[in-house]
């Protein structure tokens, strides 16, 4: 905004953002935030890198961020969790866990804790967390969006959407009683049945008209990439690494 910068999210490695905010012509010195969607590696792996060139950001991230996280994708338990240590984090940011609706700017929120409401959007039995001696099914209920309030209506800005793209829509419609108009990022259905790609279709469809733009990457998938174009036609757009936006 006019006033205050955000980095939502460091991406996999220092190499990719460093390259990527290169082509941009922009650097982290004017960062005031760094949020994180949640703590997985591909979005946190280049936070290090991100806090040595900020000066003393603020970090806003839920609790449950520090979690150690792990993938079965390959067969095996691979750790996918945050490189840095709350500690680490503590001595080189202003540190804010929230697990309720948080104002970071004016204009600017993230989403807490995003009620799972629904029947379909399930959690992804490989990714797993450690409880105790045992590893469990991870929940994601450090998974957070963030909601930029602008004239035309909200703009809903995902990381990977966890929690699920209509159990978030559901919880910021109610919690900021304003329409959505957009929706930027990814929504994690890579994977993801058919029954569950018509049903979150047909509820935004029936529950979310407002919704004229879809801007969807990361780990939404092909699969419902090609559904969603087949619904809303021109209201989806590509969302390439260099894509500007203004709102």
């Amino acid at each position: 905004t006019d006033t205050d910068t955000v980095l939502f999210d460091t991406g996999t490695s220092p190499e990719i953002l460093a390259h990527n905010l290169e082509i941009l012509n922009r650097d982290l010195s004017q960062v005031h935030n760094i949020v994180l969607s949640h703590g997985h590696t591909d979005h946190t792996g280049a936070l290090d890198w991100a806090l040595a060139r900020t000066e003393n950001p603020r970090l806003i991230a839920a609790p449950g961020v520090f979690t150690e996280r792990f993938s079965t994708l390959d067969g095996s338990f691979s750790s996918i969790g945050m490189p840095l240590s709350r500690a680490e984090v503590e001595e080189r940011s202003k540190l804010t866990l929230t697990e309720e609706t948080f104002t970071i700017a004016a204009g600017i929120a993230l989403t807490g804790d995003v009620p799972r409401r629904n029947t379909y959007e399930l959690p992804d039995r490989r990714m797993m967390v450690k409880q105790d001696d045992s590893y469990v099914v991870d929940t994601f209920i450090d998974d957070r969006s963030l909601v930029l309030d602008t004239p035309d209506g909200l703009v809903l800005l995902a990381g990977c959407c966890h929690a699920g793209i209509i159990n978030t829509l559901d919880y910021v419609r109610s919690t900021f009683n304003r329409p959505v108009v957009a929706v930027v990022g990814g929504i994690h259905m890579k994977g993801a049945g058919q029954e569950r790609i018509e049903r979150t279709i047909e509820t935004i469809q029936r529950d979310y008209p407002t919704i004229v733009h879809f801007y969807l990457n990361h780990c939404t998938g092909d699969e419902a990439v090609r559904a969603f174009e087949q619904a809303f036609g021109e209201r989806v757009s590509a969302c390439p690494a260099g894509l500007e936006m203004v709102f």
